[in-house]
């Protein structure tokens, strides 16, 4: 074969990187771990002129370091999207059983939505926080047609209602119905 003739062929390649804010396999990896992380990789990515694609878990998307640094991103360049992975605390917020080995398990029969039943799918994505007042307050959702891997939220919050964000510490596991809460005022700078 020719090596000159090997260099005209089309070579397609495609860096995903996978966000998330929670990684229990190593306490030394915190949530600033993790965004400086990201950070050192789109700036490689520029350097040496690299596309790809991020995907954000739901906690990562809600995360405002990350909403700025994705949103600097040229579309030309860059790919953004979101999966939906469980972590224990979603699954048991939803009344079901955790059947993970950590908060985070990345089998694909726990950590994601094929290792669920339609019925299970449902609950975990049946509930989102509101900020009424100065409260949290639970609303349920209605959910329509749902696959292996996405799910159709059809009523239950309006374009008005403030949902609540913030790490996944703060909403996976210490937000309860009527919790306090109050803006972040880096947030809303």
């Amino acid at each position: 074969m020719d090596p000159f003739k090997e260099k005209e062929r089309l070579k397609i390649v495609n860096i995903v990187n996978f966000i998330r804010l929670l990684e229990p396999r190593d306490a030394k990896i915190t949530e600033d771990v993790l965004y400086e992380t990201v950070v050192k990789q789109v700036e490689m990515m520029k350097k040496y002129k690299l596309g790809g694609t991020f995907l954000l878990q739901y906690d990562a998307l809600l995360d405002p370091r990350y909403q700025k640094l994705l949103k600097s991103l040229s579309p030309d360049d860059f790919e953004i999207g979101a999966w939906w992975e469980i972590p224990q605390p979603m699954v048991e917020k939803a009344g079901l059983k955790w059947r993970g080995r950590y908060p985070w398990d990345w089998r694909a029969d726990v950590g994601f939505s094929t290792g669920y039943s339609t019925e299970e799918r449902e609950k975990l994505a049946k509930v989102v926080f509101l900020k009424s007042g100065n409260k949290a307050h639970m609303v349920k959702v209605n959910t329509g047609i749902a696959d292996d891997s996405y799910m159709e939220i059809k009523s239950g919050i309006k374009p008005s209602d403030e949902v609540i964000s913030g790490s996944y510490s703060a909403i996976s596991r210490k937000l309860k119905e009527g919790a306090k809460v109050a803006y972040d005022k880096e947030a809303t700078k």
